[in-house]
């Protein structure tokens, strides 16, 4: 009994991380601290890994999944990229305000619509868990669960880094 609920657990914290938006994250990106130029590579570094891993993810445990699961998850992955996209634009419009010494009124609100947009995805990948979860909880083993909860736990502080260097470029830019 209690091997199931650390496994139900796990599972949970697993999906979180693997199909919404904090995916396992194996070189997970180390988050600078620094100016907007430098969050918009970290945004861009954390979207491409996000990619290759759900990528290797979908690989590995793609074949015990049925038909309908494989495109419901293939459409997760999609939306995945699609938030990760929408953040990296916002970031690196954000960024580039600040490069070209825009006015502090424009670099102001493209640092607060950065820091929407990374709410939204964060929101939005809470929302997901609830879709994936009773896809795969009965698909992982034990193990498969404990590695993938270290992954995430990698990936999941890596995106929480994220936020908070977004959300503080948007709030010195308000000051």
């Amino acid at each position: 009994m209690q091997a199931q609920w650390l496994k139900r657990s796990l599972v949970s914290l697993v999906i979180l991380g693997a199909l919404a938006v904090g995916s396992p994250i194996a070189n997970a990106v180390t988050i600078s601290a620094g100016s907007s130029a430098s969050v918009s590579a970290d945004v861009t570094a954390f979207r491409q890994d996000t990619s290759a891993l759900l990528k290797t993810y979908y690989a590995d445990y793609s074949d015990r999944l049925s038909a309908a699961e494989k495109i419901n998850m293939a459409a997760l992955m999609a939306q995945v990229d699609a938030e990760l996209g929408i953040l990296h634009r916002k970031a690196a419009a954000s960024a580039r305000l600040s490069r070209t010494h825009a006015t502090a009124a424009r670099q102001r609100a493209a640092a607060r619509i950065a820091a929407a947009a990374y709410d939204q995805a964060y929101a939005r990948a809470i929302a997901s868990l609830e879709r994936v979860q009773p896809i795969l909880q009965p698909k992982l083993s034990l193990f498969e669960a404990l590695r993938a909860k270290s992954d995430l736990d990698r990936a999941m502080s890596t995106f929480e880094q994220l936020g908070v260097r977004i959300h503080q470029l948007s709030d010195q830019r308000a000051n």
